[in-house]
């Protein structure tokens, strides 16, 4: 298995709850989803009983977490695939997503590829400088995946379906908001079992 360098994490939890609406939020605004205030940058969110789903564009956390352990499922429900969607963890400055600097893992909807990028003001690249290409892994599945980002400090580690995907230590970021994101307008996404634990 492949690794790129990261550690272990710590204990809020955050719960699941949803807006009142029923109809896909169209324009910029925010939304009140898992017990969190998210801002709207783009594309299209629909709140679900159990959490929310987005085409084309970012849903960002109004607050920042430090050292943190982030779960999230992440599901592919319908369209193509063979686009991104991921989390990203520790955004700056969360308000304007396309010169944003941070930390984020990305999969591939509906495959089993990731990577793990860092972002300095708006440009993107892979922790691992090897991983020049989305990397395959048998711990992806291509319909859903459970994801645990643990941050302490410089130590980032994150687990797929309870299995190690990546580890590094980076001491750019100490926090920053948390980032849903789905690149296609076409493929829809469901974020579900939310918690974020300080």
């Amino acid at each position: 298995m492949r690794n790129i360098i990261f550690a272990a994490l710590l204990p809020i939890v955050v719960g699941c709850r949803t807006t009142s609406d029923s109809v896909p939020v169209n324009e910029l605004g925010t939304l009140s989803v898992f017990g969190q205030s998210w801002k709207i940058l783009g594309g299209q969110w629909e709140p679900a009983p159990d959490g929310v789903v987005g085409s084309g564009g970012w849903l960002m956390t109004r607050e920042e977490f430090g050292d943190t352990t982030i779960e999230i499922d992440i599901e592919h429900v319908s369209g193509m695939g063979g686009r991104t969607t991921g989390v990203g963890f520790r955004y700056q400055p969360w308000t304007v997503p396309e010169q944003a600097s941070g930390y984020g893992v990305n999969i591939t909807t509906g495959g089993t590829t990731y990577n793990v990028f860092k972002g300095v003001q708006g440009a993107w690249n892979p922790v691992n400088p090897a991983f020049t290409t989305f990397q395959p892994s048998p711990a992806l599945q291509p319909r859903k995946n459970h994801f645990e980002i643990r941050s302490v400090g410089a130590a980032q580690a994150i687990k797929v379906n309870g299995q190690p995907l990546a580890e590094f230590n980076d001491s750019a970021y100490a926090k920053g908001a948390i980032n849903l994101w789905v690149e296609s307008t076409v493929d829809r996404v469901k974020f579900s079992n939310f918690r974020v634990t300080r």
